[in-house]
């Protein structure tokens, strides 16, 4: 890294280039000069005791440097790099939504709650307006793929049902509000059910997934058949009842299907869900993910934490076992890291004392404890001010 001509030069170049190309996507002198003192991006000479590095970028960061706190270093510079590319991409969508938009077009919204009903049973109907700009109208998406709209501004999404049992469609539109001036998204689940030819269905309680690591419960019904009729098994892990038409699931390996079949009145009807393992939780430091924090802030901060953010089950938790956490800039001449067992800031705390504004710190090497075992969560930087 420090060679002259080698890896570090290269860095230090492409760092320089990506700075000045996120600020030529500013076109206000003043915005610009702004993004210029702020920008995460740091091209200049890092300050270090050693003069010999003080006319040399590559040497006043990995001159004598560990392996590990390098390997630090450069996850820093790669969030540097993110970080600045959010703060501009954040800055665009703010222009964007100034401008202004009138709503110009309507659509009446008539819905009824069935379309078949028996003798004696109730009808809903619903009916309203809806307004939006046809210049710019609203985006919906149907489980991640986007549907276009028609002449009437209405998104149609058609599909056959598939297996039988609980189903769920996620739906999220994304529109321009004029009240706050910014683009919002709202997310709406779909549930429906798809009958089998027994009346058997099983429902998952939470989602049509199993979990690696929980109980998952589900309701279990035989149709007409009542719940002494009613036998159930599956594949790729195992069932406890909990009640009538109540089991817990636990699966097995993840990636593979867990088939659950159930047998009312000697009648088979088989039910296929998703194993997967609990999504990584996300680290934080109170409630930051990283990125600009007031230094006073940080200090008042007790520890690293990890949230599993709009996860369906609730109460999960993830316990943090171990950190590394690594301090430069301001405050630190000298590059300063530790390895901390534990989620506690105490042990490290006369360093987060040294801090002030300026200072970057990288809480790196995280791991957690949770459902499936153990796991290790990506770098978090803080640049305090």
């Amino acid at each position: 890294m420090t060679d002259p001509g080698k890896a570090g030069d290269s860095l230090h170049i492409e760092l320089g280039k990506i700075r000045t190309a996120l600020l030529n996507l500013v076109d206000d002198p003043v915005d610009r000069q702004r993004f210029a003192n702020s920008l995460p991006i740091d091209t200049s000479i890092f300050k270090t005791n050693n003069t010999a590095n003080k006319k040399d970028w590559s040497a006043s960061y990995f001159y004598m440097t560990p392996a590990v706190a390098a390997v630090t270093i450069l996850s820093k510079f790669e969030n540097d790099v993110k970080n600045s590319e959010a703060m501009i991409v954040e800055y665009c969508y703010r222009q964007v939504g100034a401008v202004k938009q009138v709503f110009n077009t309507y659509q009446p919204l008539v819905g009824q709650s069935s379309n078949y009903v028996m003798p004696g049973q109730e009808i809903t109907i619903t009916a309203g307006i809806g307004a939006y700009n046809a210049e710019s109208g609203p985006s919906v998406t149907v489980d991640g793929a986007t549907v276009a709209l028609n002449a009437d501004g209405v998104a149609e999404f058609k599909f056959n049902a598939g297996g039988t049992g609980s189903q769920t469609k996620h739906v999220v539109l994304t529109y321009f509000n004029q009240s706050t001036g910014k683009q919002e998204s709202k997310p709406y689940d779909m549930n429906y059910t798809v009958g089998s030819p027994t009346g058997a269905s099983v429902s998952a309680d939470a989602v049509k997934v199993f979990y690696i690591g929980l109980d998952n419960p589900i309701s279990v019904s035989g149709g007409n058949v009542g719940d002494e009729k009613v036998s159930v098994s599956m594949t790729n892990g195992a069932l406890t009842k909990t009640g009538a038409g109540k089991y817990n699931v636990r699966p097995g390996r993840a990636g593979a299907p867990a088939v659950v079949t159930v047998v009312a009145d000697g009648k088979p009807s088989t039910f296929e869900f998703k194993v997967k393992d609990v999504p990584d939780p996300v680290a934080k430091v109170g409630i930051n993910k990283g990125g600009r924090m007031k230094v006073n802030d940080f200090k008042a901060q007790a520890g690293v934490r990890a949230d599993l953010e709009n996860f369906v089950f609730e109460g999960v938790k993830f316990t943090v076992t171990g950190y590394t956490i690594v301090l430069t800039g301001a405050g630190f001449p000298v590059l300063q890291y530790r390895d901390v067992k534990g989620a506690s800031f105490a042990p490290i705390q006369d360093l987060i004392e040294k801090s002030k504004p300026g200072t970057t710190i990288t809480i790196d090497n995280i791991e957690v404890s949770g459902p499936g075992g153990s796991r290790d969560l990506p770098p978090i930087p803080f640049n305090l001010y």
